[in-house]
């Protein structure tokens, strides 16, 4: 094995066919150089190493003498590359100490300008797609270094542990693996940590000691965040403060620092819109079309239409969760790290289809020969029926694309429904029954979802009837 720079290692450089260079070699047969390459960063992606092969133009010439001179010209570039730092994973040359190299920060020391330097006003960091590409790698390949268990023995119980030394992006992973929350809300966490490690790569910081993690390193990697990605939003840099917020409580918790130094990063204003809802006339194009094309779509989208729940709600509802008699249902509150149980109503418009599902996930369980219990059907499974799978919330949007804003033409979110029905019984009943019936801890929150409440408010404001003296009074 031959050691290489940046503590990469490769095997010998081989030729094949292996008699290249004897008397009797054939150049009919498929000439190419290959070997192995490993570097530890990426050893969970290549832990036997990457295999490497070249034949550029090797085949195309014919006569075993030309494929010889070809064979030695590349077996002396190849080996002359690997010797100066090349690395055939991230597809980068990366000098070994000693000599000149180019940082993707324009700094002559690797840590002290930014930690210590108060006369330092600005860095300048070399973006180009080569960097842009190794820190992808190395955020992906980070994360599944961070997550993979330590053993496959089912016996053993694993801890993680967390110090003050602990570098910077290993102390984010670490505290995550801690965390709880659903499904989506811990992927958008770990696309967060993802996105924090390309920034600390570019920065330097990814083993600078989490002890050592001031306010600055954050807000710069939020900074840089922000100018690496064009979606970026002041909505989205509030997620990522909440995110971090979160895993900083996490590190607090286990003593791995001493303060969270997220906490007083500012939040940014957001900008909101309106939400577009349908119009009486919109809904009933939907409800005729969906009725005809999808039944079992057109189901769906009135039942959830009032029922308050969100899609991911929705989709883990069993029988076992229904009560038919008392026209009630149980749902978990899956938000963030939220998990709670909510007793919401079924309303008297949707009650006759709730118990057309429930009747039809009885008919699963008549199968005999599979002896299938209530207790395991899903009631909204593949194609919306009930089943035994629970299925990904995401389908819902895509039905609802390819039927309403594709075939129909009508650009209004799925989600909007929820707002929709918000807004009616707001404006029939108050905001205290749509709370209730979504299950708000907060009425601002409700607010948010009654679109029309500030109009109905100022409707009522212009009639108000107040005067300011008697004499002031409207004349008869």
């Amino acid at each position: 094995m031959d050691k290489l720079p940046n503590e990469c290692k490769c095997s010998k450089i081989a030729v094949h066919p292996e008699d290249w260079d004897q008397p009797g070699a054939s150049a009919k047969e498929i000439w190419y150089i290959h070997y192995r390459f490993y570097d530890p960063i990426f050893e969970i992606s290549f832990p036997k190493g990457k295999i490497c092969i070249y034949k550029k133009g090797l085949n195309k010439v014919k006569t075993v003498k030309e494929k010889r001179l070809l064979v030695r010209k590349a077996l002396q570039e190849l080996t002359s590359k690997l010797q100066q730092g090349y690395n055939p994973i991230t597809k980068i040359t990366i000098p070994p100490p000693g000599e000149e190299i180019i940082l993707p920060f324009d700094t002559t020391s690797r840590y002290l300008p930014i930690h210590n330097d108060s006369k330092m006003r600005s860095i300048s960091i070399n973006i180009d797609q080569n960097h842009m590409n190794v820190a992808k790698l190395l955020a992906k390949e980070i994360e599944k270094k961070e997550l993979m268990p330590l053993t496959d023995n089912a016996s053993v119980i694993n801890i993680t542990l967390l110090f003050p030394n602990t570098a910077f992006i290993s102390a984010l992973w670490g505290a995550y693996k801690k965390m709880q929350g659903v499904r989506g809300y811990l992927t958008d966490v770990r696309a967060a940590i993802r996105n924090i490690t390309i920034a600390a790569y570019f920065l330097d910081f990814l083993k600078i000691p989490i002890w050592n993690i001031r306010r600055r390193h954050i807000k710069l990697c939020l900074e840089l965040c922000g100018k690496l990605n064009p979606k970026w939003s002041n909505e989205r840099h509030n997620k990522y403060r909440a995110y971090l917020l979160a895993i900083f409580k996490q590190l607090l918790a286990e003593d791995a620092v001493d303060t969270n130094v997220v906490q007083d990063i500012l939040i940014l204003k957001k900008t909101r819109r309106l939400r577009k809802i349908l119009s009486e006339e919109e809904r009933d194009k939907i409800n005729a079309y969906l009725l005809e094309r999808n039944y079992y779509f057109w189901r769906f989208v009135t039942i959830f239409f009032s029922s308050g729940c969100r899609e991911t709600e929705m989709m883990r509802l069993q029988p076992s969760d229904v009560n038919i008699e008392r026209r009630e249902y149980t749902t978990w509150v899956l938000k963030g790290r939220e998990h709670r149980q909510v007793l919401r109503p079924i309303s008297q418009n949707a009650i006759l289809l709730w118990k057309e599902i429930i009747e039809d996930c009885k008919q699963i369980t008549y199968n005999k020969r599979e002896h299938i219990k209530l207790e395991n059907v899903f009631l909204f499974s593949k194609l919306l029926k009930p089943g035994l799978t629970a299925i990904r919330p995401d389908q819902l949007g895509r039905r609802w694309k390819k039927y309403v804003k594709d075939e129909l033409q009508i650009n209004v979110d799925f989600y909007s429904l929820k707002h929709l029905y918000s807004d009616l019984l707001s404006e029939q009943f108050g905001l205290q029954y749509a709370q209730r019936q979504n299950a708000h801890d907060q009425l601002s929150t409700t607010k948010l979802y009654a679109v029309n409440e500030e109009l109905r408010l100022l409707e009522k404001l212009k009639g108000i009837d107040i005067y300011f003296a008697s004499s002031n009074n409207k004349p008869d």
